[in-house]
């Protein structure tokens, strides 16, 4: 089926016209004889926009109760049974209400266009995605209402609703683009002529950069005669590094360039929030066209600069709160650029306020947690290490035998508890020891020698730096086993089934191996002929869910949404969120194979790891089907 066609209306603030526009626009179209219906017009209650309505067809609106109020919705649904030429569906960036088909009113327009239906709609450059930190910088306002650029960018057609500054504020002044009661309020806020001259100048910009964009797109058969630009941003889990990857998505675009984002780390001991704002970070950066990639480890200057080299990256977006590690002279950047001479890096100021970046030290107090039973181990230990060193005072020993005696227990109670630190507590509490046992004057924590002090110290900075150097063993021996045990999957899933034969065993093996990796429940939708199949469960051993309890959920329908627009949908996304499941397909390059669903209903969201894992897994199924 042929794709429909999207014509944006776009301004750079409320009144411009957009909506007048688009249905005069549409009202031209409709006499040339095409097939032409209003889906949702926002009632700005303006009269000139009211008239050019009449005479236009329009759907009915979808009617949600939601926490007792009863919101007014664009009906997709009654949109797709109708299927005009033509459509117009104001306001593009709107959020959908609780309860709709999608989360966002863009994505009810893609599926619009995907059933072959032509789109009007309306848009303000403050809800461009990649624009938003620079509007937000010059109205001082947040806004949350947003779409990904891509869905700007790959429009048929950008028509710019321009009109005076000056002019603006006039028919502002005039109540003609909000209450009177309200024109003040708003004059204070967003409609000052300085913010509208800037706003003004970057809608032109992106406009002209639009058509400039399309005529390019036009010459692409002609083979580039450049090298390919490819820009690397390196996503962290701060609240400033939105920031720095809407810089790295617009330097990708005014390249031309790939774009990759890279999370070098392991969140294991992070807090729940750290991992929320990454996951967020890493959703924008998926939204702004890059590709994501994630790699562990603790030197992130030597990893960056071995990504870079094997994946020719060519431009290096990095934000200015990445600090080198706690020992070094030389920032991250410096480190890069001695690696990598021929990479252009890009440092992005912290625009959001400096954070302190605890990341280089030995302790992040932020990250402390305590644990009883750790905290136990490690008196217990420091008990036996002092009643060991009591012994050999009784026995004469030479004072270094009781201090190699307490370091090794500080080395032996970081093997054994988890928190770093409790190897931090054993390790001046075993100073403290020491001192009031075996230094003169006995039972006191003062000592006469004027070499003890040296000696504590010394068995501090030998306890804190071992015990760390253990730590830092273990969570890579986790790492390592943890990324071994996944690309073990990933080689099972492509020997499995390049042993089968038939479509049955192709999706069984698919399934086990998600199993494996995931251990969550899988339910899977064969498709032939372009028909969802009868579904089929596959529960873990520790499941509490069978067939009979999924089927008690009715997310068929999500399944069905997904074969006919080969994208993923259920819970953790924006399509259909309400759902229990995950929901993916299998496919090749021009259809698809089977729905697969991974139970996401009292478990937590899935890693971007595991995530890319699991796309390479239904992949090899997809090319073996």
């Amino acid at each position: 089926m042929k794709k429909g066609k999207l014509k944006i209306y776009f301004g750079y603030a409320a009144g411009v016209g957009k909506t007048f526009a688009m249905l005069e626009g549409a009202r031209e179209v409709q006499k040339s004889g095409i097939d032409v219906v209003s889906g949702y017009i926002e009632p700005h209650n303006r009269p000139e926009t009211s008239k050019l309505i009449e005479g236009l067809e329009t759907l009915p609106l979808k009617k949600i109760n939601y926490k007792g109020i009863q919101l007014i919705e664009f009906n997709l649904e009654e949109a797709l049974i109708r299927r005009p030429q033509v459509i117009l569906v104001d306001e593009l960036a709107h959020t959908n209400c609780h309860g709709s088909r999608n989360k966002k009113r863009f994505q009810d327009i893609e599926e619009l266009l995907k059933a072959g239906i032509d789109v009007f709609t309306t848009i303000n450059i403050q809800h461009l995605e990649g624009l938003n930190d620079v509007i937000e910088k010059i109205t001082g306002i947040i806004v949350n209402e947003k779409i990904p650029d891509y869905i700007f960018e790959e429009a048929d057609q950008i028509e710019l609703i321009d009109i005076e500054p000056v002019d603006l504020l006039e028919r502002l002044d005039k109540g003609k683009i909000y209450q009177l009661n309200k024109v003040n309020q708003a004059k204070e806020n967003f409609f000052t002529l300085e913010k509208l001259i800037a706003l003004r100048e970057i809608a032109l910009r992106k406009t002209a950069d639009q058509v400039n964009k399309s005529a390019i797109r036009k010459a692409q058969n002609k083979k580039s005669i450049y090298a390919k630009e490819h820009v690397l941003v390196c996503v962290s889990a701060s609240p400033s590094a939105s920031h720095v990857i809407h810089a790295a998505a617009r330097l990708a675009v005014a390249f031309k360039a790939e774009f990759t984002a890279l999370y070098i780390g392991d969140l294991e001991n992070s807090s729940k929030e750290e991992k929320d704002r990454l996951r967020q970070n890493l959703r924008l950066a998926e939204q702004l066209g890059a590709k994501l990639s994630v790699l562990y480890g603790d030197n992130v200057s030597k990893q960056i600069v071995e990504y870079a080299k094997i994946s020719q990256i060519s431009k290096l977006v990095i934000g200015k709160s990445v600090q080198s590690s706690f020992w070094s002279r030389e920032n991250i950047v410096d480190l890069i650029s001695l690696e990598a001479p021929e990479l252009d890096i890009y440092v992005i100021p912290n625009a959001r306020g400096q954070q302190k970046n605890t990341s280089g030290t030995l302790y992040n107090f932020k990250k402390i947690r305590f644990s009883l039973s750790d905290l136990l181990k490690t008196i217990l230990m420091l008990t036996l290490v002092t009643s060991c060193g009591l012994a050999f005072k009784y026995w004469n020993f030479n004072v270094a035998n009781i201090i190699m005696l307490y370091i090794l227990g500080v080395q032996i109670n970081a093997i054994f508890t988890k928190g770093r630190i409790f190897s931090l507590i054993s390790s001046v509490l075993s100073v403290l020891c020491f001192n009031y046992f075996f230094t003169e004057p006995y039972y006191t924590f003062v000592a006469f020698s004027s070499n003890y002090p040296i000696t504590f110290l010394i068995m501090l900075a030998a306890g804190l730096i071992t015990s760390t150097l253990i730590k830092r063993i273990q969570e890579q021996v986790r790492v390592s086993a943890e990324k071994s045990y996944r690309t073990e999957v990933l080689l099972q899933t492509n020997k499995d089934l390049a042993q089968v034969d038939s479509v049955v065993e192709i999706l069984e093996a698919t399934v086990q191996q998600l199993k494996k990796l995931l251990d969550r429940d899988i339910v899977i939708y064969p498709i032939k002929d372009k028909v969802l199949g009868d579904e089929s469960y596959f529960s873990t051993e520790s499941s509490k869910y069978n067939l009979e309890k999924y089927q008690n959920f009715n997310e068929r329908g999500v399944a069905e949404w997904v074969m006919h627009n080969n994208k993923r949908a259920g819970a953790t996304t924006n399509t259909l969120s309400a759902a229990n499941y995950l929901y993916l397909s299998i496919r090749g390059k021009n259809q698809s194979f089977a729905v697969i669903g991974i139970l996401m209903k009292d478990k937590n969201e899935l890693e971007t790891f595991e995530k890319s894992i699991i796309l390479a897994i239904l992949g090899e199924a997809g090319l073996a089907l």
